[in-house]
């Protein structure tokens, strides 16, 4: 079953998607990502993102079984929040 996640759009998205892109590279984690769509997958994570107006809606659409989805969660959302710094 899918996550969905929803968070503020970060104020200089252009710059979090150089970071994010940096640290996928760094973390051998596959990213093909835009300013409007992307996509990630990697240690047994397969993730989506669409941007709409100011908000930033990621699904989580596979996971490993033993990470929970309040973690995936916290840890998406604390992720994305210390990109955007």
């Amino acid at each position: 079953m899918p996550i969905t996640i929803t968070l503020s759009k970060p104020k200089d998205f252009q710059k979090t998607l150089l970071l994010l892109k940096d640290d996928a590279q760094k973390y051998n984690v596959s990213f093909n990502g835009k300013e409007h769509n992307g996509f990630a997958s990697g240690y047994g994570f397969e993730a989506s993102y669409i941007v709409l107006a100011d908000k930033i809606s990621i699904t989580v659409h596979k996971k490993p079984l033993i990470v929970s989805a309040s973690t995936v969660v916290k840890e998406i959302t604390n992720y994305v929040r210390g990109l955007a710094v």
